[in-house]
């Protein structure tokens, strides 16, 4: 796994050499980076089930202004983003149910990649809404297996797209404006 673009384009990440974490490809992060045009440049980053912390770096190293990490095991991150050299960063441990209640500020972007079929995203996508962390102009980008139930109208946000690659579903979502 490497940076795709940016700054750190072409730097290697650290991944856990356990089997049962799935890290999304370069490929699908270049896809949604692409997708996300020049939304990330200046941005504030929020990865939820960060895993490798992929995502955030390479939000950071695309020009985004600071980047928080979820996720309950922060050992592969925290050698990440040491070697990143980004110092606008913070790295949460926990579980993020409970973790995003507790976050204090807005993001412009939200990705989160839980392991497929461990949340019901509509639950997750609540608890965003609730806490308010998301910015009214801001998108969701959530990454699930193409074989789960995602609510094609959610509850407070809009489904602008959805792609798929192979066996991953990218949603990108808005918040609904009142």
């Amino acid at each position: 796994m490497r940076i795709t673009a940016g700054t750190l384009k072409g730097m290697q990440l650290h991944t856990p050499k356990n089997s049962s974490v799935r890290p999304t490809t370069d490929k699908v992060r270049q896809a949604v980076f692409s997708s996300l045009f020049d939304e990330t440049e200046g941005a504030e980053v929020l990865d939820l089930c960060a895993g490798t912390g992929a995502f955030g770096i390479e939000a950071m190293s695309r020009g985004a202004a600071s980047a928080v990490f979820i996720d309950l095991s922060t050992d592969i991150i925290k050698k990440n983003v040491l070697d990143s050299k980004f110092r606008n960063t913070r790295i949460i441990k926990g579980d993020i149910k409970k973790e995003i209640p507790r976050l204090t500020g807005v993001f412009n972007i939200i990705f989160i990649d839980p392991p497929y079929g461990l949340f019901l995203p509509q639950e997750i996508m609540n608890l965003i809404h609730e806490s308010g962390i998301l910015h009214p102009e801001g998108t969701l980008i959530y990454e699930e297996s193409t074989r789960t139930a995602f609510p094609a109208e959610p509850e407070h946000f809009k489904v602008l797209k959805e792609k798929k690659y192979g066996e991953t579903a990218i949603y990108y979502l808005k918040r609904m404006q009142i």
